[in-house]
């Protein structure tokens, strides 16, 4: 298995490529979202990484269909100081488990 980022933005794909990932650059969100449905469909593929910012982008497009399938693993990293809430983690422990904890 390996791992996947898929993303927009030059400078987070050089980094991670620097930390030995493999990458794709996508001039926009329906190249985006073509690649993700490419790297869903493939079996080798075991974690595949996006961006905060460009999996909004993409959830905002018709042609966009989340996937709940087991692998790969979907994850998104923050972009950014101003993409990163602080309860991100919380927010996305009850959307995973489905109760609302207050």
């Amino acid at each position: 298995m390996r791992s996947l980022v898929l993303t927009k933005n030059r400078e987070i794909l050089v980094g991670l490529r620097m930390s030995g990932f493999e990458g794709i650059y996508c001039e926009n969100t329906g190249e985006l979202i073509g690649e993700y449905n490419k790297a869903l469909s493939n079996e080798n593929i075991g974690i595949l990484i996006l961006t905060q910012n460009d999996y909004n982008e993409m959830k905002m497009e018709e042609s966009f269909k989340d996937s709940w399938k087991i692998l790969p693993l979907v994850v998104t990293i923050p972009e950014g100081e101003d993409s990163y809430d602080s309860d991100f983690l919380l927010s996305r422990v009850k959307e995973a488990i489905g109760v609302k904890l207050d």
